[in-house]
């Protein structure tokens, strides 16, 4: 087995975050690929610039980064590395949500996830920056 501290390891660290952001990035891409060409038809939709939009974005932002920053803790890790528990969590979670939004979401809240799922790909790429240059 090898050290943590051999080149290595550092080598099999660095691949496995690297294939971690590369994830996240193939993932972005096909949620946004769906957003665009399924819900939107392959043209940007009417907004309100409003309030409700600078909310979504807002909240998409800050929810991207923190929940990054949770998994980069490893808070909450033993609920979602069991697939059960987090297929029971994905279940009430879309359960809510077709509840509260029988007709789907608004566009400002597509707009907010997408912001959501990008913050969380660059905030990733971030904290793997970070991690690597100390």
């Amino acid at each position: 087995m090898e050290s943590e501290d051999t080149p290595e390891a550092a080598s099999h660290g660095l691949i496995g975050e690297n294939s971690s952001i590369a994830l996240e990035l193939v993932l972005g891409l096909i949620i946004t690929g769906w957003v665009w060409f399924e819900l939107w038809q392959g043209t940007v939709p009417s907004i309100e610039y409003g309030v409700t939009l600078l909310v979504a974005v807002g909240i998409g932002l800050v929810l991207g980064i923190v929940l990054t920053y949770g998994d980069e803790q490893g808070i909450g890790r033993r609920y979602v590395e069991n697939d059960v528990s987090f297929l029971l969590i994905m279940a009430v979670f879309i359960g809510i949500g077709l509840l509260l939004f029988p007709e789907g979401l608004s566009t400002s809240s597509e707009v907010g996830l997408l912001v959501l799922v990008w913050s969380g790909v660059v905030s990733r790429a971030f904290f793997v920056y970070i991690r690597n240059a100390n």
